[in-house]
């Protein structure tokens, strides 16, 4: 059993992310526990991702703790970590990481290197007791659009570019039709992932080149498109579609017209943004597209994105 400690910005589209990645879990504020032995060092929305060793009370916490064979997964040295509103609390962190300490045959401890990082999760009435296979480190905030050699008005935050080329699953590649200036393809590239855009704009493409060079993105492919006349058919496609005060006023036709090109050249999975004031969900059920989950990311005052996802 996997445990993941979900980021609380947002909730649900964290559970989403997770689960397009890995597999359908159980949520527990925001906890996520997923019965698969696979894990991801892929997730914008997750803090960490752990083994779950047991779940506890606060009634019985300490005897279950003392009970527990430490010896069988602690070989080296250790560490514990006590979290309570993903927040580490110190005094309890040395104070159960002290019964640990006192139940192995030859004890070490390690605060920053470990061999094994024990992390005690405390939600309103259980605790989560895990060992750690991954904690998000990624540099967000490092390469913000601003720290990018070609800007735009309106591009997508890092985090939340990432958060949508995993709601696709996709292992393999990425295609983006709107691709911009490269906030998708970006991420979708230091995932490991092939990176494939076009855009109508052939000084968009450019920058675009320039961005993923910049963040030294070797596997990707661009070309100039209309999107509205792609034949070629892609596994996954990921976009946020054109708006913005210069295209706030494209009709519904220019969407509707779109998610048609979209139906025909989709062979697995789409991930959609859409301003909220464009009403896409009935858009795309006219389009005969299914809404397998639909989520809300809030931008700022006057702009909240809806995030789609669409199979044929």
């Amino acid at each position: 059993m996997k445990l993941l400690l979900l980021s609380k910005e947002n909730i649900p589209l964290a559970k989403a992310e997770a689960e397009a990645l890995l597999s359908k879990g159980k949520l527990d504020q925001n906890v996520l526990l997923i019965n698969t032995k696979k894990t991801t060092n892929r997730l914008a929305q997750t803090k960490l991702i752990g083994i779950l060793l047991f779940t506890a009370t606060k009634s019985n916490l300490e005897s279950k703790i003392k009970k527990f064979n430490w010896n069988k997964i602690i070989k080296r040295t250790f560490a514990l970590d006590f979290l309570e509103n993903n927040k580490s609390h110190q005094t309890l962190s040395r104070k159960y990481g002290g019964m640990i300490f006192d139940n192995l045959k030859n004890p070490k401890v390690n605060l920053e290197n470990p061999g094994t990082k024990i992390t005690i999760i405390k939600n309103k009435t259980n605790y989560y007791i895990t060992q750690e296979e991954w904690k998000n480190n990624e540099g967000f905030f490092h390469r913000k659009p601003r720290t990018w050699p070609e800007q735009a008005p309106i591009t997508l935050d890092p985090k939340l570019a990432r958060t949508c080329v995993n709601l696709t699953g996709s292992s393999s590649q990425v295609y983006d039709p709107f691709c911009g200036i490269g906030g998708f393809l970006i991420e979708a590239g230091l995932m490991n992932l092939k990176a494939i855009g076009s855009d109508i704009d052939s000084n968009l493409i450019k920058s675009c080149s320039i961005n993923l060079q910049h963040h030294k993105i070797g596997k990707y492919f661009l070309f100039q498109q209309d999107a509205l006349k792609i034949n070629k058919k892609y596994d996954y496609i990921v976009t946020d579609v054109p708006y913005g005060k210069n295209t706030k006023n494209i009709s519904n036709t220019f969407y509707v017209d779109f998610l048609n090109v979209l139906k025909k050249i989709l062979k697995k999975r789409a991930v959609l943004m859409f301003p909220h004031y464009a009403k896409a969900e009935n858009i795309i059920k006219k389009a005969k597209l299914k809404i397998k989950s639909k989520n809300s990311a809030y931008v700022h005052g006057s702009l909240t994105r809806e995030i789609f996802v669409v199979e044929k």
